[in-house]
């Protein structure tokens, strides 16, 4: 007996098969109802597959798809110099911020004196840091920190969309 797989029902369908195969599938479709449904619905594809019609492209659809293909993207010019300002200001700050705490660090350490003078000013530097740290990590300093950060998610936010819609936009075009 024949396995009846969904390649055999198409080749049925399309008239493909043998004399001997195609009764071979009748009487399994006769007599088996899952079969038969499996069938029926691959009719239906085919029934409807054959209805369609094809769509009809304008001249030269095939070159313009191919030409847009192989062209890049490229930022405005005012996104390129406005992220690259903001990119310098985070950057100009983050050296402040670090500028900073090392010159405090280093105004409030005192000059050590004695045998183990590296090891008591790594001692003194690093407490230092931590001090300024944790008064540059909190309170109000804080609030601007996390209004930055929240300003650069927002910026990176209106260059994804602006790319969106310009993809959008060349696609369409």
């Amino acid at each position: 007996m024949m396995n009846l797989t969904d390649e055999i029902l198409n080749k049925y369908l399309d008239g493909e098969l043998s004399k001997t195969e195609t009764e071979e599938v009748q009487e399994i479709l006769l007599s088996n109802n899952i079969a038969k449904k499996r069938f029926n619905a691959l009719k239906l594809v085919h029934e409807k597959l054959l209805t369609m019609k094809e769509d009809n492209v304008p001249a030269g659809f095939t070159e313009k798809v191919l030409n847009r293909l192989g062209k890049k993207y490229k930022a405005p010019a005012h996104q390129k110099w406005f992220f690259i300002s903001i990119v310098v200001f985070v950057s100009s700050l983050s050296l402040l911020v670090l500028g900073y705490v090392i010159g405090e660090i280093l105004a409030s350490a005192p000059s050590p004196t004695g045998s183990d003078l590296t090891v008591e000013t790594i001692d003194r530097l690093s407490e230092g840091l931590i001090i300024q740290l944790k008064s540059i990590f909190s309170g109000k300093n804080l609030s601007i920190i996390g209004s930055i950060i929240s300003l650069g998610i927002m910026i990176s936010g209106y260059f994804f969309f602006e790319r969106q819609k310009h993809a959008k936009t060349n696609l369409s075009s």
